[in-house]
C-alpha cells in the first residue's frame, strides 16, 4: 500500500462557513449590506429579461474597495492581482456565487453489499431503496442548500401534468433564469428509481432528477453512456438532457483512443462524463488522454440546437489558470462537461468536431495501483 496525497477530494461546503464568525471581513460587509446602493443599481442595464451577462453586484465591488482601502491598497491593478488570490478574506468579498452557469451533480447510490476478502471486512452501506431512504436524501440536500439556489423538477414541469410535457413543450428554464443555481440528478435505475418515484410519479416535491426514457412521466433527464447512440441529437432537440460518457474505466485512456471522446463532444449531449478532466490523470500508468470543452471554455454552446449568434466565451467569461480544465463535477469518480444550459436557450456556433488536442502514447508508471477511481 502506498499513501496518494493527489486523490481529488470533493467536500461540499459554502464560503461563508470558512470565514470566522469576528473576522473583520464580515464587519466590513454587514456595513456594506447596510448602505443603500439603489443608485447604483438603476444604472445596471443588463437585468433579467435583457440580453447581456448579469452585472456584478455593486455591493462587492463597494466592499472590496473598502477592503482594500483598510488593508491600505489604494491601485486598481493590485485590487486586481489580490483578487486572483484564494486568501478566504479576500474571496469573501471579491467574489460573486450567483452568476455561474447551472451546476450539474450526478448522484449514484452504491449500496450493494461487498462480501469480506479473508478476515478483511467491508461496511455495510446503507439502503436507498425505499421511500423514506430517498426522502432522507432530499432532507439531506436541503438541510445545506437554499431553496433558491436549487433547479428542481417542479421549476421545470411548472403548470403541465408531467415533466416529459414540460420539457418537449415548453423547454427547460433559460440560462439567465438558471445562473448560479445547483441541479442533482440520480444516476440509478432500479430499485432506486421505483422509490424515489412512489408517491411522486411526476418528481412533485422532490430534489432529483430521475433518469427515465423519452416519453415516461419523470422523463427530463435521459442517460446514453454510448456518445455514438444515433438518437442524442433527436433527443437534444425534443428538449431532454442528454448525459454520455467519454471514456469508460481505464479502456480509452490507456490506449489514448479518442474516438468516443470526440464523439461525446460533438453529439449535443449536455453532460459528458470523463475519468480524465485533466492531462496526467492516470492511476498506474501514464497517458495524454484527457476530455476538456473544445476552446477550453468553462461551458460552450450546443453544437447541435444552440441560436446562431452564440459565442461560448460569453456563457461564463473566466481567466483559467495555465493546465487546467473547465468541467462540472459530478458526485462519483466521472467529472461532467460541459455545464447544463437549457436547449436553445444558450448561444453559440457550434464547436468545430475534433478540435479538442489528440492524445498521445500511454507510458507505464511504477509504484502505482493498476486502476482507476
Amino acid at each position: 500500500m502506498v499513501a496518494q496525497r493527489d486523490q481529488v477530494e470533493l467536500r461540499a461546503c459554502d464560503l461563508d462557513s470558512l470565514l470566522g464568525s469576528d473576522h473583520a471581513a464580515r464587519t466590513v460587509w454587514a456595513f456594506v449590506q447596510s448602505l443603500d446602493l439603489e443608485p447604483l443599481h438603476t444604472k445596471i442595464k443588463a437585468v433579467e429579461g435583457v440580453a447581456g451577462r448579469p452585472a456584478i453586484d455593486p455591493a462587492i465591488l463597494v466592499a472590496l474597495w473598502l477592503w482594500a482601502t483598510i488593508d491600505g491598497v489604494g491601485s486598481a491593478r493590485e485590487i486586481d492581482r489580490l483578487c486572483e488570490r484564494d486568501d478566504v478574506d479576500i474571496v469573501y468579498v471579491c467574489t460573486s456565487w450567483d452568476s455561474h452557469v447551472p451546476i450539474a451533480i450526478l448522484l449514484e447510490f452504491q449500496d450493494d453489499e461487498v462480501p469480506p476478502v479473508g478476515d478483511l471486512p467491508f461496511v455495510v452501506p446503507d439502503r436507498f431503496d425505499t421511500p423514506a431512504a430517498m426522502d432522507s436524501v432530499d432532507a439531506e440536500i436541503r438541510s445545506i442548500m437554499d431553496p433558491d439556489d436549487l433547479l428542481t423538477p417542479d421549476d421545470v414541469r411548472g403548470s403541465r401534468a408531467t415533466l416529459d410535457e414540460a420539457v418537449t413543450t415548453d423547454g427547460w428554464p433559460t440560462l439567465g433564469e438558471s445562473r448560479g443555481k445547483v441541479m442533482f440528478m440520480m444516476d440509478n435505475a432500479g430499485a432506486q428509481r421505483t422509490a424515489y418515484l412512489d408517491g411522486h410519479p411526476n418528481l412533485e416535491g422532490r430534489v432529483l432528477f430521475t433518469k427515465a426514457e423519452p416519453g415516461e412521466p419523470d422523463a427530463g433527464f435521459v442517460s446514453r453512456n454510448d456518445p455514438t447512440s444515433a438518437d442524442i441529437a433527436d433527443l437534444v432537440r425534443a428538449g431532454y438532457m442528454v448525459r454520455t460518457r467519454a471514456d469508460v474505466e481505464t479502456v480509452e485512456a490507456r490506449a489514448n483512443d479518442t474516438t468516443k471522446r470526440d464523439a461525446a463532444l460533438a453529439s449535443g449531449a449536455q453532460w459528458v462524463s470523463t475519468d480524465y478532466p485533466v492531462r496526467d490523470y492516470g492511476v498506474g500508468f501514464a497517458t495524454d488522454y484527457f476530455v476538456e470543452i473544445p476552446g477550453g471554455t468553462v461551458a460552450r454552446c450546443n453544437p447541435v440546437d444552440a441560436p446562431v449568434g452564440c459565442v461560448s466565451a460569453d456563457l461564463e467569461p473566466v481567466e483559467l489558470p495555465p493546465d487546467t480544465t473547465s468541467t462540472t463535477t459530478g458526485i462519483s469518480t466521472s467529472m461532467s462537461v460541459p455545464p447544463p444550459t437549457a436547449p436553445g436557450s444558450t448561444t453559440s456556433a457550434p464547436a468545430t468536431p475534433g478540435s479538442t488536442a489528440p492524445a498521445q502514447g500511454a507510458r507505464p508508471v511504477a509504484l502505482r495501483p493498476s486502476f482507476t477511481g
